[in-house]
């Protein structure tokens, strides 16, 4: 019984351990991906009919994303 008991235990850790490290490994390279195109054409995030106020070349800007 103690026998099965380590059995199903050490199943669970390992499992644990294997979503935790998936999960981390998706984030990293999410967050990297997302950063190389937002590095590489940063005009894409803003499209020509936004709203704009203030000058054309403000030292922050602010873009709001909104799901239709």
């Amino acid at each position: 019984m103690k026998n099965k008991k380590n059995l199903v235990l050490g199943v669970v850790l390992a499992l644990g351990a294997m979503f935790i490290g998936g999960a981390i490994a998706y984030k990293f390279y999410q967050g990297e991906s997302l950063g190389i195109i937002a590095d590489k054409s940063p005009e894409r995030l803003v499209r020509d009919y936004s709203p704009r106020t203030g000058p054309t070349d403000p030292k922050v800007v602010l873009v709001e994303f909104l799901d239709p």
